[in-house]
């Protein structure tokens, strides 16, 4: 077949005659226009709508196209307008595409340990509600109460998780007139402490080691320390002075006035030895009869050296040198400070009364001890209480509990000597007379003839 000159035939067989260049350049060109143009119109289908935001962070070079919203969705896509040759971004634009969602509200957190049962929580409100009731204990119901209490202590550590939530609720309730009697407590809180002593094992042991150090009252945290050491010895003790210093340290701005703390001071002498003798020292200021007396139980007379520089201040000399006098015949050193006293005439004759029963055998000691220890004179006219205002502070003194031995007779004579050769003071002299007439008088055989006064 003929081709017509200048109209190229594209089904052109290969072995067609070679043409002249300028007809393939033009063949050439019309094909890359048609690829260009629907480029073109394929890259503007993708172009946003005028005001459509761009995100954030990623602008394209080329005008019609812009980066996409991280999100999982694809955006809706819309045809750009007919006048429309380049996008434009917003002027002002600091927000995110897709904003992080606020996280959720955490859940409240799950309650502490095991959940009461409800049996266990019935046992408690009955025998913890008895308080609440008026009028005193028939026997019935104190036989119910009793049985009751039985049944709580027999559910072992079952019974601890409503056990401690009612001690965690940090009240109290007395359990009526003649209580203590008739039911053996008198109070709900000491009730459910007791409970979980006699039920013991390591849940209990827990229950009452956060009851310590959250307690309130000093003769509830004496009791609590008290049940712990027998539980653990030994493991609680420095958590217990810890608990007693920190309950001092608010009752010394007078917020505790009504309550007795001297549960506070048996617990840092009987668990703290030696190294609570500075904090006891320190709460002389407040308490200075209390803190002599706990440095004076301290062990091996570990408590001297306080007492002698508490015996060194006006404030506090009284009760140190009672103290140092109860401790002269087992230590010199107590003996010396005595004598280094008397030297100076520095001791008051209302001291000197005081300290004078004392160096003839009787003992000072906590009025309301939470320890066991009170008076055991058979003979009350030797038991002397004396009552403070200043600190709510009670003791007493009183013969020991056991008779003094020859031995100890003739060493407080021979003390009571050395003191009346350290002092020209009249009242001194008369006083230590009266001591040693006392102390011979204690002992069926006496060792050396009594002291005569001036």
């Amino acid at each position: 077949m003929t081709q017509t000159p200048g109209r190229p035939n594209a089904k052109a067989p290969a072995e067609a005659p070679r043409q002249s260049i300028r007809p393939g350049v033009v063949a050439a060109a019309i094909v890359l226009c048609v690829i260009g143009l629907i480029e073109g119109i394929r890259l503007k289908g993708r172009s946003p709508s005028p005001g459509t935001e761009p995100a954030a962070g990623k602008v394209s070079s080329e005008p019609a196209e812009t980066s996409l919203p991280s999100s999982s969705e694809p955006p809706h896509l819309v045809a750009p307008s007919p006048t429309q040759t380049a996008f434009v971004p917003p002027a002002k634009s600091n927000a995110e595409p897709n904003p992080p969602l606020a996280p959720n509200p955490s859940p409240p957190p799950a309650p502490a340990g095991p959940i009461p049962t409800a049996y266990t929580r019935q046992l408690v409100t009955g025998l913890t509600a008895l308080g609440q009731t008026s009028g005193s204990l028939s026997p019935e119901q104190a036989a119910g109460w009793k049985q009751n209490f039985q049944n709580l202590v027999q559910q072992g550590a079952v019974a601890v998780p409503a056990i401690q939530e009612f001690l965690a609720s940090n009240t109290n309730f007395s359990l009526g007139p003649g209580a203590e009697q008739g039911l053996g407590y008198g109070s709900a809180r000491g009730a459910m402490i007791d409970a979980l002593a006699q039920i013991g094992g390591p849940e209990a042991t827990a229950a009452l080691g956060q009851t310590l150090g959250a307690a309130t009252d000093p003769q509830e945290l004496a009791k609590v320390a008290q049940d712990l050491e027998k539980l653990a010895p030994g493991q609680y003790q420095q958590q217990a002075v810890q608990a007693a210093v920190q309950m001092l340290q608010v009752a010394s701005n007078g917020s505790m006035a009504d309550q007795d703390v001297a549960p506070l001071f048996q617990v840092m002498q009987q668990y703290g030895g030696a190294s609570a003798a500075q904090d006891i020292e320190q709460a002389s200021s407040r308490w200075s009869y209390y803190s002599a007396i706990a440095l004076g139980q301290l062990p091996d007379g570990s408590g001297i050296a306080s007492l002698v520089q508490m015996a060194q201040n006006p404030a506090t000399s009284d009760p140190a040198l009672r103290m140092l006098a109860q401790l002269s015949s087992q230590f010199p050193a107590a003996a010396d400070a005595l004598l280094a006293q008397a030297r100076q005439n520095a001791i008051l004759p209302v001291t000197w009364a005081a300290i004078a029963p004392i160096l003839a055998g009787d003992q000072v000691g906590f009025l309301n001890s939470a320890f066991g220890a009170s008076p055991t004179s058979a003979d009350t006219s030797d038991l002397k209480t004396t009552h403070l205002s200043a600190g709510n502070q009670n003791f007493y003194s009183a013969p020991g509990p056991a008779a003094l031995t020859a031995e100890q007779v003739n060493k407080g004579l021979s003390l009571i000597q050395r003191l009346l050769s350290a002092t020209s003071d009249p009242a001194a002299q008369a006083s230590l007379a009266n001591a040693s007439n006392l102390l011979s008088t204690r002992n069926g055989q006496v060792s050396a003839d009594p002291v005569s006064g001036p």
